[in-house]
This record gives structure tokens, C-alpha cells and sequence, in this order.
């Protein structure tokens, strides 16, 4: 099993956010929109510049470059390549567990006819799925899927059998019970609630 620690502070012009987490199996980062969210996660992968460490298991990839991390970091509305015109090129992707998950899409589709909530759950398995990623950043990734509490159920648990730690942004109150540890911001620090059940 893998784990995720980070005690960084990241600039992102005039806003400043600084914390750290220690993430074994999965934590939620759970706060108002325009809190730091996304700046936090961006200096954990490496995305925007930051000050402190940032470890993968006992390793420092505090000065790697993003793709050396092993960090993945993935976004609201993830952007693909145009080179992957269809869903059957997108690495990872196993159609028959997306039509466990409740999308039955025909992998010959192209991409661009896929709804943003379609996009999310295939490029997101994708990304955990992938061997070059040790540790999974998603940043809102899920917020625009129907059934988010039965993906990203399955996404955790697929994350956990990998021994691949996630951290998961969010404003949704709902989310943070799905979660082993919950963190939140406030004035642009980082801090650990103790137990879920505060929320």
C-alpha cells in the first residue's frame, strides 16, 4: 500500500495556501469554492510551484518535475487528446465495467459526443488504472456524474486494490462520508477534522 504526504505552502499570485495531509488510503478535501482547493492539489502534483516536501511512500518528489511524480492530477472537465477520437483508445478503459457502472457506451464513439459526467468516469478509471500513477489527485473530477456515490465508491475501492492513495476535492457535503479522512480549508490553511462524523 502506498501513501501520500505533502507539508507545502503553493503561490498562486497574491493567494497563499499552505497545509499538509497524509494520505494512506483515501481523504477528502472539502471546502467552498475559491478556498484553495485546486492550488493546493496543483503544488501536491507539482503543477504549481511550492515550498516544503512532498512525499510517495518514502520517496521525495518534491523537486520532480509533474510527469516524474507519479502524482496524477485530474481536473473537473478533463481535456483529451484530440489524437484519441475514440473511447477504445483511451488506455485503461474496460467498457463492460463502465456498463456495470451504469454507461453502456460503445467504444467506437467518439469522444467528443460524450457528455462531461461520461468523460469524467472513463478518463478517471483511466488515470487510476494507469501504472505510471503511484498516487490519484481528483479535483472535483466526478461532480458532473448521475451516480456519483456508486462510481467513486468503485473508483476508491479500485484505488485501495491497487495500493494507489486519492486524494478528492469537493464541496458536497455528501461526499465526505465516503472517506477515511477529511480535510478542509480555512483562511488558506489546510487542516485535518479529527472524526467525519463533525460534518
Amino acid at each position: 500500500m502506498g501513501s501520500l504526504f505533502a507539508d507545502i505552502t503553493v503561490r498562486n499570485g497574491t493567494f497563499v495556501v499552505s497545509g499538509s495531509i497524509r494520505v494512506e488510503t483515501s481523504a477528502v478535501l472539502f471546502a467552498r469554492n475559491g478556498s484553495g482547493k485546486t492550488t493546493f492539489l496543483k503544488g501536491v502534483a507539482g503543477l504549481l510551484q511550492s515550498e516544503g516536501q512532498v512525499l510517495l511512500g518514502e520517496r521525495d518528489v518534491s523537486k520532480l518535475s509533474p510527469d516524474k511524480r507519479g502524482i496524477s492530477y485530474v481536473p473537473n472537465d478533463p481535456k483529451l487528446p484530440l489524437s484519441l477520437s475514440k473511447l477504445s483508445r483511451l488506455l485503461n478503459v474496460d467498457v463492460e465495467e463502465l456498463k456495470d457502472l451504469g454507461y453502456d457506451i460503445d467504444p467506437r464513439r467518439p469522444i467528443t459526443s460524450l457528455s462531461l459526467g461520461q468523460r469524467q468516469v472513463s478518463f478517471v478509471l483511466s488515470v487510476v488504472k494507469s501504472p505510471r500513477t503511484k498516487a490519484v489527485l481528483l479535483d472535483e473530477s466526478l461532480n458532473n456524474v448521475s451516480n456519483k456515490d456508486t462510481v467513486l465508491t468503485f473508483v476508491l475501492k479500485l484505488a485501495r486494490d491497487l495500493g494507489k492513495p486519492v486524494v478528492y476535492s469537493t464541496n458536497d457535503p455528501n461526499d465526505v462520508r465516503l472517506f477515511e479522512k477529511t480535510f478542509t480549508i480555512s483562511e488558506g490553511k489546510v487542516c485535518e477534522f479529527r472524526s467525519n462524523l463533525h460534518l
